[in-house]
């Protein structure tokens, strides 16, 4: 319901918008401090910096004013890790509470990819130029990463891995796997695709992944002391 009351109230509304620049106060219960704020009143909509990432329900305050929740277009209170540091968010008023859409400016920033194996033993990786960047948009992520690596290794053992999510998966993952871009593996010559498990923050490689009998790139799909290339994008939820 609240999801059709905020369309119409941001329809009606979209002018009225204050910019409060960096939230003070602590990590769930924000405190706005631009002068001129007025009362409460459906349709106002207020735009800030986050300073912290939230880790339960949120309030927003401003001027001595009683703090008003935050909830979700569902008209549920915002799950942990909603707000994250050093990000923009928008909330407009709908009859005493803000709504925070789904739609609200996305999270952009850089995460490192780390590739490994299940067991790392003593993996080494040089000529490491791997490089990544992310965009969220409420609990989705998609992440994107390119470069070249060598690793080297006598003890490692297990599937292949690259470790540096930004965020970690939630418990379900929904909305299939994302095609590599590009991939040379030297001495590989199957094709894979980026998947996600549930509650991890790294990324395995599949092939065949529709079919009943799937391929995890492993240990042995790799050479030791030879460079490989990888340029993948992957969507997941958190």
């Amino acid at each position: 319901m609240l999801n059709r009351i905020f369309s119409d109230a941001t329809a009606r509304w979209t002018s009225q918008v204050w910019w409060c620049g960096i939230a003070g106060g602590t990590a769930n219960a924000l405190e706005l401090s631009r002068g001129g704020l007025p009362d409460l009143t459906d349709g106002m909509t207020l735009r800030f910096r986050a300073a912290w990432t939230n880790t339960g329900a949120v309030t927003i305050s401003w001027g001595g004013r009683t703090a008003v929740p935050v909830m979700t277009p569902a008209g549920a209170s915002l799950p942990a890790g909603t707000i994250r540091a050093n990000a923009i968010y928008t909330v407009t008023c709908y009859s005493g509470v803000l709504v925070m859409p789904d739609s609200s400016m996305p999270e952009e920033g850089a995460w490192t990819p780390s590739p490994s194996f299940s067991t790392p033993g003593d993996l080494a990786v040089t000529s490491n130029t791997l490089s990544g960047k992310y965009e969220r948009v409420g609990n989705r992520v998609e992440a994107t990463l390119d470069g070249n690596f060598t690793p080297t290794w006598t003890t490692a053992a297990g599937n292949f891995i690259i470790n540096g999510l930004p965020f970690l998966s939630g418990a379900v993952i929904g909305g299939g796997h994302i095609q590599l871009l590009n991939a040379r593996f030297t001495g590989y010559t199957g094709t894979p695709v980026a998947r996600v498990s549930p509650n991890q923050a790294y990324i395995m490689l599949q092939t065949n992944i529709a079919a009943a009998s799937t391929a995890t790139m492993t240990i042995a799909n790799l050479s030791s002391g030879l460079p490989h290339t990888i340029n993948l994008a992957v969507k997941y939820w958190i």
